[in-house]
């Protein structure tokens, strides 16, 4: 009997989320050991890249403003009767469907096909959704991180053999482009930020820790990311911090052969997070591994998400913490960081996408062969 695997997701594909970077990436290489379909819905931030060897299926959906809760209840729906379909008419194929939210889970339970739950959120469902996708076990979770296991195994009592942590992962085989910016030919300590550009991120945090000192135009950092829906608060920041026209450089979105090059050029990397940010517990930053490929400083909030990334891969010596939400903690990690940017560091071996589908792969073949 072929396998076949179905990604259900909420996620708009493509687009510049990081969200649907990792389906496009972990999906691109889960299809090399069987065929992957991603069933996801689009929109009009909707960004055109090449889309990887999966088969595609997108749905229009209507969104009101931000309202993700609107948007998941629709592309679930479209879910179940995607699901009824496959079961109805493709009984010759096994038939494995990958779902990150708890109502594509439900539908998955309800039907009583064969799911695995993609965990990215504490935040998993009602008691009504946990009861029933108790009573139709996954055939198993999949986590990112140590916090979310053990939330798995305290709160959702979910036994170890159906828990696989298996972290985010990064693209080898880059080409480099170059990117024309006329600040890249100042003098001065370059930082990189490559991520979200919208509140609640701590993007305001960097802003006040480099503004206020005119010392600080030996410094300057390049922020990369998509920039379509929050363009109004990047002007209010520049608006609100005197000075921050010299030191910022916003470079719009870029694809993953500029973001190659501008790391090569980056003195060191920041990670950005604020304590208002809903997820906060439960990451596994993907910039994070990302950045780990070179060998730079990070600089990154305190927190438990980085810290057990940094002690996974022992790499504690090219991390310079500084408290979230504190601009003085920020900018003496700054500092510390332009002080030593002639560093040798030591090199950090990540995982790459193909080998995260080698082991969820691994770890899935006893149930579905």
């Amino acid at each position: 009997m072929k396998c076949k695997l179905h990604y259900l997701t909420v996620a708009t594909i493509p687009s510049t989320s990081a969200h649907a970077k990792y389906v496009h990436c972990l999906c691109s290489a889960l299809n090399s050991h069987f065929a992957t379909t991603v069933f996801g819905c689009k929109n009009q931030w909707s960004k055109k890249f090449t889309t990887g060897n999966y088969k595609l299926k997108t749905i229009s959906v209507f969104e009101k403003g931000d309202k993700l809760r609107l948007k998941t209840f629709q592309i679930s729906l479209f879910h179940f009767f995607y699901v009824l379909c496959r079961k109805l008419l493709f009984f010759r194929t096994r038939d494995i469907f990958f779902v990150h939210n708890a109502l594509s889970a439900l539908v998955c339970a309800m039907l009583k096909v064969d799911f695995v739950i993609d965990l990215h959120s504490k935040e998993f469902g009602s008691r009504f959704a946990k009861k029933i996708i108790s009573n139709n076990q996954p055939l198993f979770w999949i986590t990112q991180s140590i916090l979310l296991r053990n939330y798995l195994r305290d709160n959702l009592e979910v036994p170890d053999e159906k828990i696989l942590l298996s972290r985010n992962a990064i693209e080898k085989n880059v080409i480099q482009i170059a990117l024309n910016h006329n600040a890249f030919k100042r003098k001065g300590f370059k930082l990189g930020y490559i991520g979200r550009l919208v509140p609640h991120m701590g993007l305001e945090t960097l802003y006040n820790a480099l503004s206020h000192e005119e010392q600080n135009n030996d410094k300057m950092v390049f922020l990369a990311g998509d920039n379509v829906k929050h363009g109004k608060y990047l002007s209010e920041l520049n608006s609100k911090y005197r000075n921050s026209d010299k030191i910022f450089h916003y470079l719009g979105f870029l694809n993953s052969e500029q973001i190659e090059w501008l790391s090569n050029k980056v003195d060191a990397f920041i990670l950005l997070y604020s304590s208002k940010f809903l997820l906060l517990g439960t990451l596994s930053p993907m910039k994070l591994f990302e950045y780990l490929r070179f060998k730079k400083y990070i600089i990154a909030p305190k927190i438990k998400d980085i810290e057990e990334v940094v002690s996974y891969y022992n790499c504690q010596a090219k991390i310079i913490y500084y408290e979230i939400d504190c601009p003085t903690s920020l900018l003496k990690a700054i500092k510390f960081a332009q002080q030593n940017a002639s560093q040798i560091l030591p090199e950090t071996r990540v995982e790459t996408w193909e080998e995260k589908a080698n082991k969820i792969i691994s770890f899935l073949k006893p149930n579905i062969l």
